[in-house]
């Protein structure tokens, strides 16, 4: 999977997305650890910690069960399809640990991709990026708006 700009430069391991499908390899979440994770998350993508809590908070209110209408799973409400992207099943999305690593790594490739613009970032994880490279700005869907405004409050 090729990433664009600073993303590809930083050197990005997948080794924590392994990490809690394929045991005994890399870094191991237990919620013992969570924060860990979540911080090194940050690290490796080179994103503030505060915008993945709020993505977290503002998207299942840290209910690692929630569903969503559009079938979005988990703690950052991931869709099947990035999942499936790691050869993961929708049952691995109800594990925190596979879920944050799995909804960071696509936040990360917006972030990137819109040139570590969090505006733009937080509107394509919402929104979808069509929508963000349609409008070239955050697209005027209420939600969305909400939603960035929302996330970077917190």
């Amino acid at each position: 999977m090729l990433l664009r700009g600073a993303l590809a430069a930083a050197t990005v391991s997948m080794s924590l997305l392994a990490a809690p499908v394929k045991a005994g390899e890399g870094f191991y979440c237990t919620t013992q650890n969570f924060g860990a994770l979540l911080y090194a998350i940050s690290q490796t993508y080179r994103i503030p910690l505060p915008v993945f809590y709020g993505i977290i908070d503002q998207e299942s209110r840290w209910n690692a069960r929630a569903v969503s209408k559009a079938g979005a799973i988990g703690l950052m409400q991931v869709m099947p399809v990035h999942a499936r992207r790691f050869g993961l099943d929708t049952q691995a999305l109800f594990d925190p640990c596979v879920n944050v690593q799995v909804g960071a790594y696509f936040f990360a490739e917006m972030y990137y991709r819109y040139n570590g613009n969090i505006d733009l970032a937080l509107a394509a994880y919402n929104a979808g990026p069509g929508s963000v490279d349609r409008a070239g700005t955050v697209p005027e869907i209420g939600e969305t708006k909400r939603y960035v405004r929302a996330v970077k409050s917190k």
